[in-house]
């Protein structure tokens, strides 16, 4: 079933242009910006193979903002607050430490 028919099937009428306009679009900078920053914040939160991960991982959004910051990573703070909520991604608070 093509992709317009099945949109508008559920109440989403999209015409044909319109959807292969948008598929063949390549991604916007945010997309792109957003990528780079996940990688990197993957990099800190994820556990490595060993199952540790840097201290740097117990850093909340702010600081978290702070330190790529220090790094030379000019990114926005609501950006990495974003990023974060997006994937899971919290720093430990006091209640957590005990």
């Amino acid at each position: 079933m093509p992709i317009c028919r099945a949109l508008s099937a559920h109440g989403v009428p999209i015409a044909p242009r319109t959807y292969w306009a948008r598929r063949s679009r390549p991604p916007s900078r945010r997309a792109l910006g957003d990528a780079a920053v996940t990688e990197i914040l993957a990099g800190i939160y994820e556990p490595d193979e060993r199952g540790r991960r840097p201290a740097e991982s117990l850093y909340g959004s702010l600081k978290m903002w702070a330190h790529l910051r220090r790094q030379g990573i000019g990114v926005a703070r609501c950006t990495v607050e974003r990023l974060m909520r997006a994937h899971g991604w919290r720093g430990v608070t006091r209640a957590q430490i005990g």
